[in-house]
């Protein structure tokens, strides 16, 4: 079930998800989708290791604070903490 939970959150990642729909896709929409995903990937890649875990832990494995706080041996509060510095990290760096 776990597998099945993660293949399927690795196609909605991936925008398998979407291409599968029978709407046409615009080739400029997509290509300016996946510039701003590059983008978003080369900043969080800049953040600091702490936020970094923390984003991606939650983020992209989608896993909650506690949880998080446990693999990373720190305390739920400070997970929250680090999710919420790297969020206003990456406004800052995306927005203009």
């Amino acid at each position: 079930m776990n597998r099945r939970r993660a293949d399927f959150r690795a196609l909605r990642r991936d925008g398998v998800w979407f291409r599968g729909l029978s709407v046409p896709i615009d080739p400029e929409a997509e290509a300016s989708a996946r510039e701003s995903e590059s983008r978003l990937r080369e900043h969080i890649a800049g953040l600091p290791e702490k936020l970094r875990s923390a984003l991606l832990l939650s983020a992209v494995q989608g896993l909650d604070a506690r949880t998080v706080g446990m693999i990373l041996n720190v305390p739920e509060a400070t997970v929250r903490s680090r999710l919420h510095l790297a969020r206003r990290q990456l406004l800052k760096t995306l927005l203009p």
